[in-house]
């Protein structure tokens, strides 16, 4: 019996994003069974323990799981967005220099953000041909023109939530090298969304174009809540990405439409409960805002309480 491929996926985080690794590895095993997986990571300030969990965990799934370090100097004068309601921390950069870190064995890696759950194989992505290019990635189609990027039409500019690296080409093409020196160079250019901003610079027009279903944000989805044709859509999609509000974070209303499927594997993942991140500010009008819209949620998901609310209104009607 021949032994099957090997999946190298890639992964930056650090000690608050452990619940949703766990949550997006959970994803990962569920639907990859069949292959081997190693899992490459860049995680920061994440005690032995952790790392021990970790290690347990997929081995448990039959996987493979290695550490790597970046050496803080390499980032330190990378400028991070200052905007409202950014969470970015320095690991943001840590996946371009995944080519540099992992073994020469290794020919291409699949990198995902943690923000990410699987719904489908793997294998296909992993083993795509990217030809000349060192990377391949969706579109985003959520972003505008931005010339001062080099983008100049629709559908020039990617999405590095997900994307397969070919390490050789990468490496070929010294794409670290010159990333980070637009990332030093042009900070004004980069301010938005700075690791994503200086690959599509660099990476003009010279990067592998992949359908939506391996970098599904929100922008792509149907605008329907009918679980049964948002599954149905599912069927050939490989990867939702929650790129919006995260479905961990309980303080912030995730608007995502595949929400319910970040929980059914939160659900079976060895993770119990945890928030993450508070990106937005309490005050009497944001609890009340936010009080009335799940009270509203939970109304509209709960059938029975509309035939409550009719009879009695029924009820009081014949009384008057």
């Amino acid at each position: 019996m021949s032994t099957p491929p090997v999946i190298h996926l890639g992964f930056c985080f650090d000690k608050g994003y452990l619940p949703p690794f766990y949550v997006l590895l959970t994803s990962i095993f569920y639907h990859n069974s069949a292959h081997n997986i190693v899992i490459h990571a860049i995680a920061t300030n994440i005690s032995e323990t952790d790392k021990s969990g970790l290690v347990r965990y997929a081995k448990k799934h039959g996987a493979e799981i290695f550490f790597y370090t970046v050496e803080p100097h390499l980032v330190q004068d990378f400028v991070l967005p200052d905007h409202a309601g950014s969470y970015f921390t320095e690991t943001i950069f840590y996946r371009l220099f995944f080519a540099k870190l992992v073994p020469p064995s290794v020919e291409s890696i699949i990198y995902m953000d943690i923000d990410t759950i699987v719904v489908g194989d793997l294998s296909p992505l992993s083993h795509l041909d990217t030809g000349e290019h060192p990377l391949a990635a969706v579109a985003d189609d959520w972003m505008p023109i931005r010339e001062d990027l080099g983008i100049t039409q629709k559908g020039q500019y990617f999405n590095s939530g997900v994307t397969l690296i070919n390490i050789h080409k990468w490496n070929e093409k010294n794409v670290t090298e010159r990333v980070t020196d637009v990332i030093i160079k042009y900070p004004e250019r980069i301010k938005q969304f700075p690791d994503q901003d200086a690959l599509n610079m660099v990476l003009l027009n010279d990067w592998y174009k992949l359908s939506v279903g391996y970098n599904l944000t929100g922008v792509h989805c149907p605008s329907v809540t009918d679980r049964a044709i948002l599954d149905e859509y599912l069927k050939d999609k490989t990867i939702i990405h929650f790129s919006g509000p995260k479905p961990w974070n309980v303080l912030t209303d995730c608007n995502h439409v595949y929400e319910y499927k970040w929980f059914e594997y939160y659900n079976i993942s060895p993770v119990k409960s945890f928030v993450k991140y508070f990106d937005i500010k309490l005050s009497k009008s944001f609890i009340k805002k936010f009080t009335f819209k799940h009270l509203l949620k939970f109304y509209l998901n709960t059938p029975i309480l509309g035939k409550i609310k009719r009879a009695i209104s029924s009820g009081a009607n014949q009384n008057i």
